[in-house]
């Protein structure tokens, strides 16, 4: 069976190319490889996303099976995942997000009290129109800091 030297892939009796890697094939089975190796030309798939508390110990139990079959197989996203497992990266950044939009009136106020301060600011203080509009804001990042946690709990971040 031929396969490409470039890319490793094997192809049916008959095929003189890659149609991939436009190589010239070579007769006979590609070499034993490293399975992790990052070969040049190799396509990987996503099979699955695991995101459960077991998430690791099931994307390893997954490429054990796999690679018992022959199957090479990699594991994606050993940075964050492995210092925090079981914490699902998508639903820590909703709660950042979240944490923030609750905390954005506490950083807010002292800005407004501050262009306020016509001792401070002297002629560069709020006018009338900057003051509503500044009150405006402060009253809608108010009520969204209010309803966000009760909207988290209430929708299980937006799962339901």
């Amino acid at each position: 069976m031929p396969h490409c030297p470039q890319c490793m892939t094997e192809y049916a009796e008959g095929a003189v190319e890659c149609p991939d890697c436009r190589q010239a094939l070579q007769p006979g089975l590609p070499p034993e490889h490293d399975p992790h190796s990052k070969r040049p030309g190799a396509k990987l798939v996503r099979l699955r996303t695991f995101n459960s508390r077991t998430a690791r110990l099931d994307a390893n139990l997954a490429r054990n099976i796999l690679e018992t079959q022959g199957i090479p197989c990699v594991l994606a996203g050993g940075t964050m995942a492995e210092m925090l497992p079981g914490v699902d990266p998508v639903q820590l950044t909703e709660f950042a997000v979240i944490f923030s939009a609750v905390a954005l009136p506490f950083t807010y106020v002292p800005i407004l009290l501050v262009a306020n301060d016509r001792s401070y600011m002297r002629e560069y203080g709020n006018g009338p129109v900057a003051n509503v509009l500044g009150f405006v804001y402060l009253f809608v990042i108010l009520f969204i800091a209010v309803a966000a946690v009760p909207l988290m709990v209430l929708t299980n971040l937006g799962q339901s």
